[in-house]
């Protein structure tokens, strides 16, 4: 385990945002891969995580057919299907909450793919 006086890397931040993208639905099983890769404590990764790294992007969401789930720490859950919204309004609405330079960021990244 590396000292936990130790600042993050950027290469560091990137793993921790590629665990979180891969299992947004289980930030807990996130956090502990991205712990046995950067050899950090789990419980560590997470409190960077919800004090860094989640107010400088946009929190990762999960969109099905019957909703959204954000990864944000005591998220009010969006309004389902059966409430009235879509899966595409739903995301329409998180991208509306978006700054300028996260929309940026988003369509990069697709423009990626």
């Amino acid at each position: 385990m590396k000292n936990k006086q130790e600042r993050y890397a950027k290469e560091e931040d990137d793993v921790i945002i590629e665990m979180i993208s891969r299992y947004p639905s289980n930030l807990g099983f996130a956090f502990n891969e991205a712990a046995k890769v950067l050899g950090r404590s789990e419980s560590g990764i997470a409190n960077y995580y919800y004090r860094h790294l989640k107010n400088k992007r946009n929190a990762v969401a999960l969109v099905t057919t019957e909703g959204a789930m954000m990864n944000v720490k005591q998220a009010r859950r969006p309004k389902t299907r059966r409430q009235g919204l879509s899966a595409l309004e739903v995301a329409i609405i998180a991208v509306k909450n978006m700054s300028v330079e996260e929309r940026k960021e988003l369509l990069r990244a697709i423009m990626e793919d």
